[in-house]
């Protein structure tokens, strides 16, 4: 039995949506390309952009419908959820420590992200006629792996959460007395904490 596309839906948060995801990737290869001395701090929040600009795409793709289109795109965004979190962490590591530098250890933070992309690997090879009836299981009703995979993001973001405010208290005690540029990155940081969680 063929099953009836749902109708796509674009409306104003989808709208809204559009605009961050564009101004998401506009900004963050912006920062990805400049170069003002704080180079490795703009490299990370540019990623961090454009990372959150495919999640947003990836999400409007889903709200919209427009999913049901083009069904070859489904899911592509997901891992990208697992890159978000140590980004921001690396972020304000950067931002607090200006000696911050990659190692190989920071390799392990991006596991998360490659076993999902293993995970997702077998769908992602899928006929388009498969990912279609897989797409109308999923918005008639969620799959454990679904739920599981919420589970795993909600985790892991909480985790990178707190180990960032207890980075960001732990240099507010070591910066005391605190210099004006240090309340005005410490003020910067700590909003970027609230608005986030």
């Amino acid at each position: 039995m063929q099953q009836t596309l749902p109708p796509m839906e674009f409306d104003v948060p989808a709208f809204i949506g559009a605009i961050g995801a564009v101004q998401a990737f506009v900004i963050g290869i912006a920062l990805l390309n400049r170069n003002d001395g704080r180079g490795i701090s703009n490299r990370i929040l540019g990623s961090l952009l454009i990372t959150l600009g495919i999640l947003s795409v990836g999400s409007l793709f889903f709200y919209t419908r427009f999913i049901f289109e083009a069904p070859n795109a489904a899911r592509l965004h997901s891992p990208f959820n697992f890159l978000a979190p140590p980004l921001l962490y690396w972020y304000i590591r950067s931002l607090i420590d200006p000696k911050f530098r990659f190692t190989q250890a920071h390799i392990l933070h991006l596991l998360p992200f490659v076993v999902w992309v293993g995970y997702f690997t077998p769908f992602f090879m899928l006929p388009e006629e498969e990912k279609l009836s897989i797409l109308f299981e999923w918005f008639e009703q969620p799959t454990a792996d679904r739920q599981f995979f919420g589970l795993s993001i909600i985790v892991q973001f909480l985790s990178y959460l707190i180990a960032s405010f207890l980075l960001l208290a732990r240099h507010k005690k070591q910066t005391d007395p605190p210099n004006k540029t240090s309340i005005a990155q410490l003020a910067w940081i700590r909003n970027i904490l609230m608005l986030i969680s």
